[in-house]
């Protein structure tokens, strides 16, 4: 197996792409947790988000990163389906 740490690694013809308007849910830790995720145990600390993903999945994202990747939504659940509360 090839040992890939640069994108030059692989020579193959990048493009680029944009990331799909998914709604995740996500949640401020207040404590230290460990989370089972697809790729194994992960850690969260007070600060860091706990997001349930796209296919109810659930991982550990960092305070700084969750800040650049999601924006909140003025959104409300009701039952299996959410309502904009704007």
């Amino acid at each position: 197996m090839k040992r890939v740490t640069k994108i030059t690694d692989v020579k193959n013809d990048w493009c680029w792409y944009n990331k799909k308007p998914l709604l995740v849910k996500a949640v401020e830790l207040v404590e230290n947790i460990e989370v089972k995720t697809l790729e194994g145990l992960e850690y969260g600390h007070p600060g860091d988000y706990l997001v349930q993903g796209i296919e109810g999945e659930l991982y550990v994202c960092r305070r700084g990163i969750f800040f650049k990747s999601y924006v909140k939504h003025n959104i409300f659940p009701v039952g299996d389906e959410v309502k904009n509360n704007e």
